[in-house]
């Protein structure tokens, strides 16, 4: 019985091994497209979001959280937008 389950182990171990194998070259691929994509974009340069973008998109984010009663969010995120409103307009 116990030979048994040796091989049965042995059997799971040796399965999860190519598994484990095939996940790594899988994760390998895909970051290797990924970097051939990012590469090709990185000439172009992408500007980060003004405060003002970020004001606007923190304010839709509120209006979310106030719809759904998310009150405790929605005043972070209006504290962030204060904080934010006092950088752009001091």
């Amino acid at each position: 019985m116990n030979k048994l389950a040796d091989i049965i182990v042995d059997k799971i171990i040796k399965k999860q091994s190519e598994y484990d194998a095939a996940f790594v070259a899988n994760l390998n691929k895909e970051q290797d497209e990924y970097f051939l994509f990012s590469t090709s974009t990185a000439s172009e340069k992408i500007e980060p979001p003004t405060l003002k973008e970020q004001i606007e998109a923190l304010e839709q984010q509120r209006k979310i959280y106030v719809q759904e009663e998310n009150y405790e969010l929605a005043g972070i995120v209006a504290e962030k937008i204060k904080e934010l409103a006092k950088k752009l307009w001091p």
